[in-house]
């Protein structure tokens, strides 16, 4: 099915093209019709590798993982684990959850662990903690003082390395060729907690001499998928990007909930400090010199999303900018010489995205605008345009929100909404990474997300809305007659709703929120224009109605923004629903208005 819906992309695409050229051009204001093909282009370019990468993707084994303890594994395919978890500033109870679940998870037999707690803090309480209850079993090992070098880019890669060469590995760091091959590192962020199997499932991907990495996915307690409109369950990326990347050879690296061989770490050398997103960079890294890697799609260790404003924003602000790092530099995929060239494609499109999505969000917020305002319109109408542009927007629509599983459809049409949401802190990491490399700013530094309690609008919520329950319970029973394959599922752990926490001060985002509100101005003004041109002509025309369907589209994430804002999980959730609604009928109502231009 996926590669029918593949070759229905790329034939709409290739159909689309043809007439938008061809045929819809030769307009007064020609210069702006390019424009805006410009920009479809440039969009196009995120869209046709996610449609490749449904075509082919790898599977869950369904393996129980190794035994916990039979006496038979062989000897020279038994394991030391070194559990590293770094941690900074994060509350004592987070971390020790994090360590106890580490320490008391199943191990395979002869399978030797220890647990590194990497405190860049230096806090008391931590050692004192782990001392008292791990300190005489000689299962866990307190690690700070680590001299921070000038200009410091990554405060973690530094850590997670100061423990490696001078406390684990001190004899072996200049050697890494020489590390056995059953010295395998496990790193989990301060707040992710195994699960019992983890190591037993994870350590039998390692088996294979030839996997340097296998990954596993992040899943969190405290965000309800009814709400997520930050998209902080990444659903569409843990189970259908990168199985797809998985199947295409692809060494992918999360920074948490991993396993990987040492002595391939070291020979990479180490972990990399250039930019703040280390394990995007360690992947990289890792495929360049040849190793090998994998990904296990099961939810192995559960966490904390980020639940404060400023919390979101500066997690996913990192992220774009530890990938604008790389790419403005000599590292940048498409100049590393060693990376075959579909993998030069795989690690520049996650960062060729964030351009894409400011780039399409703002011109296509524009254009209804522009339309109704000064008549401007982006292409010759016509019969056969509104054919090609009918056929293009539902492969298009059919590639962006494929789901194997109905329950997946709102975690995938809420990935495309956060980046719309997500769209002006994209624009300030870019240009702030840009400003950095000409020295007008600071060098962007690793800041570690803070764990705080959920203001009630970004928090879990409670039973789920029952017209919801029950349309998404018809589907999943109608696509499981399609679809008979086991694929993951979304973790849902058991949720406990905690008080809401008060927003600090510091948390007010008003740049994020004024430029929510004027995207919001814009759809409305552009809603009011629609009104006035009915009102003067006395009728509603094809002309208008498009541009007008287009604004109520485009309203709909600034929308669950200021509804977020408001602080009522349950509002929260039931508008999420709607809006999915109201921005699919919208964009179906335009594709039909099409046709009677």
């Amino acid at each position: 099915m996926e590669s029918g819906v593949a070759l229905f992309y790329l034939g709409s695409l290739g159909y689309y093209l043809y007439v938008r050229i061809a045929k819809t051009l030769d307009m007064p204001y020609k210069w702006y019709s390019i424009l805006i093909l410009v920009v479809e282009c440039i969009g196009m370019t995120s869209v046709v590798p996610y449609a490749l990468l449904n075509v082919v993707h790898t599977h869950p084994s369904g393996s129980g993982g190794l035994p916990a303890d039979d006496g038979l594994m062989e000897p020279d395919k038994r394991f030391t684990v070194r559990v590293m978890v770094p941690c900074y500033k994060e509350p004592l109870e987070i971390v020790a959850a994090t360590v106890d679940a580490a320490l008391q998870a199943d191990l395979p037999p002869g399978v030797a662990r220890i647990l590194y707690l990497c405190d860049d803090g230096a806090d008391p309480a931590k050692r004192a903690w782990l001392e008292e209850k791990w300190g005489n079993t000689g299962a866990a090992i307190y690690v700070t003082g680590r001299t921070r070098a000038k200009g410091e880019i990554n405060g973690k890669s530094a850590n997670l390395n100061n423990c490696l060469t001078k406390v684990i590995y001190p004899d072996l760091a200049a050697r890494p060729q020489d590390i056995p091959a059953s010295e395998v590192l496990v790193v989990f962020d301060a707040d992710m907690q195994a699960k019992r199997s983890f190591f037993c499932k994870i350590l039998e991907v390692m088996v294979d001499d030839a996997v340097a990495l296998c990954l596993t996915p992040q899943a969190f307690s405290n965000v309800h998928k009814g709400t997520d409109i930050w998209n902080n369950t990444n659903q569409q990326f843990w189970e259908y990007v990168l199985p797809g990347c998985d199947a295409w050879g692809y060494v992918a690296c999360t920074g948490t909930n991993f396993c990987l061989r040492a002595r391939a770490l070291g020979a990479v050398g180490w972990f990399p400090t250039y930019c703040i997103t280390e394990d995007y960079a360690l992947s990289m890294e890792l495929k360049a010199a040849g190793f090998k890697g994998r990904y296990m799609a099961e939810y192995l260790a559960v966490g904390e999303a980020p639940e404060e404003l400023r919390n979101i924003l500066r997690q996913r602000s990192r992220w774009t900018k530890g990938h604008m790092q790389v790419f403005f530099s000599l590292k940048n995929p498409l100049l590393r010489w060693r990376l075959p060239f579909v993998s030069k494609l795989l690690y520049t499109n996650g960062t060729w995205s964030y351009f894409t999505t400011v780039l399409t969000s703002w011109t296509f917020q524009l254009v209804p605008f522009m339309s109704l305002m000064f008549d401007l319109q982006p292409v010759k109408f016509s019969r056969e345009f509104a054919l090609a542009a009918t056929l293009y927007l539902a492969a298009n629509f059919l590639v962006q929100s494929y789901f194997h599983v109905a329950d997946h459809m709102r975690g995938i049409w809420m990935a495309q909404l956060s980046n719309q949401l997500l769209c002006f802190t994209y624009f300030k990491a870019i240009l702030n990474t840009l400003l950095a490399k000409v020295h007008i700013k600071k060098k962007a530094g690793f800041k570690p997300t803070d764990k705080t309690q959920a203001p009630a609008g970004g928090g879990p919520g409670g039973p789920g809305f029952p017209v919801q329950a029950a349309f998404m319970a018809r589907l999943t029973s109608l696509t499981r007659r399609f679809n008979q394959e086991r694929l993951p599922q979304l973790y849902e752990a058991p949720i406990v709703v905690q008080p809401a926490g008060k927003q600090k001060k510091e948390d007010a985002c008003t740049f994020e929120k004024l430029y929510m509100g004027a995207c919001l101005s814009v759809a409305t003004n552009t809603l009011i224009l629609a009104l006035r041109q009915v009102f003067v002509a006395k009728t509603l025309t094809a002309w208008i109605a498009l541009p007008a369907l287009w604004a109520v589209y485009n309203a709909v994430p600034s929308i669950l923004f200021y509804t977020y804002l408001m602080g009522s999980t349950r509002t929260l959730q039931i508008m999420a629903f709607w809006m999915q609604a109201v921005n699919l009928l919208a964009g179906a109502g335009a594709v039909v208005a099409l046709f009677f231009i």
